[in-house]
């Protein structure tokens, strides 16, 4: 009868593990198809903006649609290839390389992305309040 009971414990136990893994899984899936529709959009929608009749957009303005849409392209490549390094994470595959990076620049450009999407009368803003942010692995 004990040996029934631990049997039994060891499969709720186990039960409710995949139910988690399952969660977090559905949550990872859902937060993903937000991430790359983001810029998925913005690529499309610039696109639609400078293919559109009847536009009369100045040179400098197909010059920051089409540098909007490389941005968000390779934003979207960044999202891809970190989805595809989880698999390697999880597989035991992946070594992880340290470097510098502009978090400013990065801040911005997710800025720009956001404008485009803002609805009319929404202003997007970032304010550079420090010089430089780093982080520090312990």
């Amino acid at each position: 009868m004990r040996v029934f009971e631990e049997e039994h414990e060891i499969n709720l136990r186990q039960k409710e593990e995949l139910e988690n893994s399952s969660k977090s899984k559905d949550i990872f899936f859902a937060n993903m198809s937000h991430e790359i529709r983001t810029p998925l959009n913005a690529i499309l929608g610039f696109a639609e903006l400078m293919n559109a009749e009847g536009n009369e957009f100045t040179d400098e303005e197909y010059t920051m649609f089409n540098n909007l849409i490389h941005k968000n392209g390779q934003i979207l490549l960044n999202i891809i290839d970190d989805v595809l390094d989880l698999s390697l994470i999880e597989s035991g595959h992946y070594t992880i390389n340290i470097k510098e990076m502009d978090v400013n620049a990065i801040c911005e450009d997710s800025v720009m992305s956001l404008r485009s999407k803002a609805p009319k009368g929404v202003e997007v803003l970032f304010n550079k309040s420090y010089e430089y942010l780093y982080a520090k692995i312990i």
